[in-house]
């Protein structure tokens, strides 16, 4: 087993959670001129979270999923 510097990782984890605070932030300024009337909907999508994460790393393990995707991504723009 390769060894990990604990300090690379906690740092590691410190830009994934900026980055997701980000993201999050982005996201509740979205739903709020979007949903105004909606104030639980943020928390409705967190909630999907755990979902997304197990299809994205499906997709991520098929390498069927490259092709179709990049195939199509070229009609869409």
């Amino acid at each position: 087993m390769p060894f990990r510097n604990p300090y690379v990782l906690c740092a590691v984890e410190v830009e994934l959670e900026s980055i997701q605070e980000r993201y999050i932030q982005v996201l509740r300024s979205y739903l709020q001129h979007t949903v105004p009337h909606n104030p639980n909907r943020l928390s409705d999508l967190l909630a999907h979270i755990p979902e997304i994460q197990t299809a994205a790393s499906l997709l991520l393990e098929s390498k069927m999923f490259y092709v179709p995707f990049v195939l199509n991504s070229a009609n869409i723009r």
